[in-house]
C-alpha cells in the first residue's frame, strides 16, 4: 500500500501487487503444473490417466473426486482448464516435455474417452456410483454415470477444440515439438470439435449455444487457419455455423447474456463473432456492457477485474458464500473484447487501461511456487487466494490470448509502454517487450499490430517521421528456424496506410517467413 500526500494535504492510497517478470511467472506456472498437476495413475477407474488435473494447494494434492463432478472430470471450465492452460502456455513458451504431456493427454484421456468417436464431448469422465466402486469414494454425492456421459452442454466443446488448435499451431509453425500426429490431424480435430458443438447441443441457436461461450473465440482462429490451409469446404461449413449463431446475437437487443442471468462471461465470443460478421452495433453494445462492470481503479485487485460473485457457492470450493471474487477468469476474457476494440480504435486510451489491467491480473493469482489460484477472496475475514485451482485455466487462456506490448502516446503523459520499456533517442522510439510471450507488438500511432506465429521480438525501433519500424528478432532455435510475421493495421486507419516488409521475403499462409540466424535478425517495415 502506497500513500501519496499532495500539496493541498489530500492523501491517496494506491494498492499494488508485485509479481516476478511476466515470462518468469508463466514459466513457474508451467513448471508447477507439470510437476504437481500431472496425473499418471494407470489404475484410475475413470480413464483420466495422462492429464493435468485440478489441484488443492492447502492439502498439496490433486482433486480426484468432488461433489462438483465437473471439477475432477476433465470437462467443463474447471476440469478442462488445467489442460487448456498448459496448451496455451506452450503456444507462447514452448517446452518439449510439456508438449509431450499434452500429446499424451490427447491420445489417452481426450480422444476416445472424454470425446466420443462422433466428436461429442462428455460432461465428465468422473462420476459417482458407490455400487460400482464401493471402496473408492470419500464423497457422498455427484453426477451418476448417465449424466456424466451426456454431450449436450455446449460449454464443454471450446476448451478441447482450443487444445487441438494449439497443438496444430505448434506442429505447423515449429519443428520437432509435436510428433504424435501430423499438423493436419490436430487441425481437423479442432474443426470437428467446433462443429460438433452444434450437432450435440441441438440445432443453433438452441440449447446453451444461444449464449456466448467461454473460449469459443478460438473457433474464429480455427476458421482462419482452415482458410489459410486451403480447406475451403471446412471453412465454409464452420463459418456458416458461426454465422447462424452471430445472426441470433444480432437479433437480440442485449446479445451478451449467458446461461446465468448474473453471469459476466461469454462476452468475448459475442463481441468477436459480431465483429467478424460486421454487426458492429451489437459488438459495441457488448463492449459497453463490459465497461459497465469492469473498472480501472488504483487497486491491484479491482483494476480490470470484472464483477464476479457466485463461483465459490456453485463450485463448492472453500467457502459456501456469495462474495466478490477478484481476478477471476471473467477479468481476462472480458479483456479480449476491450483490447481488440482498442486496437481498432487506438485513441480510446481507457479501453487499453482496463483491458491491460484485466490481463495482468491473472499473474497475481500465480503464487511463488507456480500454483495458479482461481481468484483472490477480498472478504475482510478471508483476504487470501483461493486454494483451489478452480477455473484458473480459463483465466490463463484469456491472459495468453491478450498478453503483448503496447506503445502509445498520451496527450498528457507522453510516451507510455504497456508490457514494454520505452526509450526516446535521436528522434526515434525504442520499445523492448517485457510481456510473457514477446510475440505481439501494438504501435498505437500507426494503429499497427505485429504478431509472430513463430519466433519472438527483442526490440522495435519506430521512426515516426519516415513511418518505418525496424524489428529485431531473437536468434533461431532448433524448433524455430524461421519467424512467421503477420501485419495488421487498425480498422480505423486501414484506409490511410499499410505496412510491408522492405526486403524480399516469402509468405507462408499469409505470414512473412523470415529466416533466423544464430544472431538477432533485423528487418525493416515501411
Amino acid at each position: 500500500r502506497l500513500m501519496l500526500t499532495y500539496a493541498d494535504g489530500i492523501r491517496q492510497f494506491v494498492h499494488y501487487f508485485v509479481t516476478p517478470p511476466a515470462a518468469e511467472q508463466v514459466r513457474r506456472f508451467g513448471a508447477f503444473s507439470a510437476a504437481k498437476q500431472w496425473f499418471t495413475d494407470p489404475s484410475d477407474p475413470f480413464g483420466r490417466t495422462f492429464s493435468f488435473m485440478p489441484y488443492h494447494f492447502s492439502t498439496q494434492s490433486l482433486v480426484l473426486q468432488h461433489p462438483a463432478t465437473w471439477m475432477p472430470g476433465l470437462s467443463d471450465e474447471m476440469g478442462a482448464g488445467p489442460n487448456l492452460a498448459m496448451a496455451v502456455k506452450n503456444l507462447g513458451q514452448p517446452d518439449r516435455q510439456q508438449i509431450k504431456m499434452l500429446e499424451q493427454y490427447v491420445d489417452h484421456a481426450l480422444w476416445g474417452r472424454l470425446q466420443k468417436p462422433d466428436y461429442g464431448v462428455r460432461a465428465s469422465l468422473f462420476y459417482y456410483d458407490p455400487t460400482e466402486f464401493p471402496h473408492y469414494y470419500t464423497i457422498h454425492s455427484g453426477w451418476d454415470k448417465a449424466r456424466s456421459e451426456t454431450t449436450w452442454r455446449s460449454f464443454n466443446y471450446p476448451h478441447q477444440a482450443a487444445i487441438y488448435w494449439c497443438l496444430y499451431r505448434l506442429a505447423r509453425d515449429h519443428q520437432g515439438l509435436v510428433i504424435a500426429h501430423p499438423w493436419s490431424w490436430y487441425l481437423r480435430q479442432a474443426y470437428q470439435t467446433a462443429l460438433a458443438m452444434g450437432t450435440h447441443a441441438g440445432p443453433p441457436p438452441g440449447g446453451l449455444q444461444q449464449f456466448g461461450q467461454m473460449v469459443a473465440d478460438v473457433y474464429l482462429r480455427i476458421l482462419e487457419d482452415c482458410k489459410r490451409e486451403g480447406w475451403t469446404k471446412e471453412a465454409n461449413a464452420l463459418e456458416g455455423y458461426e454465422r447462424i449463431r452471430a445472426e441470433h446475437f444480432r437479433s437480440l437487443r442485449y446479445p451478451y447474456g449467458s446461461e446465468m442471468p448474473w453471469d459476466s462471461t461469454g462476452q468475448e465470443e459475442v463481441y468477436l463473432l459480431c465483429r467478424h460478421f460486421g454487426f458492429m452495433d451489437k459488438a459495441q453494445i457488448t463492449v459497453d456492457a463490459v465497461l459497465a462492470y469492469d473498472p480501472t481503479v488504483p487497486n491491484w485487485g479491482y483494476n480490470g477485474s470484472a464483477r464476479r460473485y457466485w463461483d465459490e457457492a456453485v463450485n463448492q470450493t472453500e467457502w459456501p458464500d456469495i462474495m466478490r471474487l477478484l481476478h477471476h477468469y471473467g477479468g481476462t476474457i472480458n479483456a479480449i473484447p476491450l483490447l481488440t476494440a482498442y486496437r481498432d480504435l487506438p485513441d480510446d486510451f481507457y479501453l487499453l487501461r482496463v483491458g491491460y489491467g484485466g490481463t495482468l491480473g491473472a499473474l497475481t493469482d500465480i503464487n511463488t511456487e507456480g500454483f495458479g489460484s482461481q481468484c483472490f477472496e477480498p472478504d475482510p475475514a478471508i483476504m487470501r487466494f483461493d486454494p483451489y485451482v478452480g477455473d484458473y485455466g480459463i483465466e490463463f487462456y484469456g491472459f495468453a490470448y491478450n498478453t503483448g506490448a503496447y506503445l502509445v502516446h498520451h496527450p498528457e503523459f507522453g510516451w507510455l509502454g504497456f508490457g514494454c520499456n520505452v526509450r526516446l533517442q535521436a528522434g526515434q522510439i525504442s520499445m523492448t517487450p517485457c510481456d510473457a510471450f514477446r510475440s505481439r507488438l501494438y504501435i498505437a500511432p500507426f494503429g499497427l499490430y505485429l504478431t509472430l506465429d513463430a519466433g519472438t521480438f527483442q526490440r522495435a525501433i519506430i521512426d515516426l517521421t519516415h513511418k518505418t519500424v525496424r524489428l529485431v528478432l531473437s536468434p533461431r532455435t532448433t524448433a524455430t528456424p524461421s519467424a512467421l510475421l503477420r501485419i495488421e493495421v487498425a480498422r480505423s486507419q486501414a484506409g490511410h496506410h499499410t505496412f510491408t516488409v522492405t526486403s524480399p521475403v516469402p509468405t507462408v499462409r499469409g505470414a512473412y517467413a523470415i529466416p533466423l540466424s544464430n544472431r538477432a535478425t533485423t528487418i525493416l517495415l515501411h
